[in-house]
């Protein structure tokens, strides 16, 4: 899981169920991207803790993600770099 806290309260405000370990994530805008160890990256809204999309195509786990704009980057245990556009 993936926990969202309020740094000025230090507070959890969402908890995002994750199917795999969370070894990476990214914030971008209201989203979250989760690199996790079932080779997905697994892209939630931050506010509803709701998947919104998954992006499949690494055969390791996932280890990184960041995004930029609309197009995200990701490595994995598999030796690749993967660019989502």
């Amino acid at each position: 899981q993936a926990l969202v806290w309020d740094i000025r309260t230090g507070k959890v405000i969402q908890c995002i169920e994750t199917p795999g370990q969370v070894l990476g994530l990214c914030f971008s805008g209201g989203e979250c991207l989760v690199a996790c160890s079932d080779k997905v990256i697994h892209v939630y809204d931050v506010s509803s803790g709701k998947v919104l999309t998954e992006k499949r195509g690494h055969s390791g786990a996932v280890l990184c993600v960041i995004q930029a704009e609309d197009k995200a980057v990701s490595g994995s245990t598999d030796h690749t770099c993967r660019l989502w556009i």
